[in-house]
This record gives structure tokens, C-alpha cells and sequence, in this order.
């Protein structure tokens, strides 16, 4: 099996859209690193989540949907978007291991 040049185009976005979300997720999370200005609230025993997380996941979204208004997102800290048409489903966890971020 040979992969087209239009479906290697379509990964290529999805990459570029991915180090983008990244990078914009990314730079907020360390603005937010050991600056002693996090608000921490407890969403069940040992399991917690910050504005740095909330902040992040929406900047990931924004990213995504800019470039992808069409896709379908799933993430982690409840912001969920069904895509008009669903092709591509984003799963999101802006921040995996808050404990440790702490």
C-alpha cells in the first residue's frame, strides 16, 4: 500500500496542527511553573487540577479548532467539541501529572 501525496498532506497538517496546539498549550504551562500564582482545586482524592490546566486545554482547543473547525474534541478537564463532521476526534490532557507540576 502506497501512500497518496494528498493523504501525506493530511498528516502533515494534523502534525503542524498538533506542534502548534502544543507549543500554544505549552508556553502557558510555563508562565504557570513554580510561579507560586496557581489556583488548585481537588476533583477527587489525590487528583487535582489548576487553572494552568484549565488556561492550557483551552489555548490546545483554540489551536485546534482555528486550523480544524470540523474536528471532533475530547479533553480531559471537560471541554468537548463534536465536529460537523467527526473524521478526526482530538484527545486532550493538557497537563498529565498535575501532582508532579505542583
Amino acid at each position: 500500500m502506497t501512500t497518496s501525496e494528498s493523504e501525506r498532506a493530511e498528516a502533515r497538517a494534523l502534525l503542524d496542527t498538533a506542534i502548534a496546539a502544543a507549543d500554544a498549550g505549552g508556553a502557558i504551562l510555563e508562565r504557570y511553573f513554580r510561579s507560586g500564582e496557581l489556583e488548585v482545586s481537588t476533583k477527587a482524592a489525590n487528583d487535582f487540577v489548576t487553572q494552568a490546566d484549565r488556561e492550557s486545554e483551552r489555548a490546545l482547543v483554540d489551536e485546534i479548532l482555528r486550523r480544524h473547525p470540523d474536528h471532533a474534541i475530547l479533553a480531559e478537564e471537560g471541554t468537548t467539541h463534536p465536529g460537523a463532521t467527526a473524521e478526526v476526534e482530538w484527545v486532550i490532557d493538557p497537563l498529565d501529572g498535575t501532582t508532579n507540576f505542583l
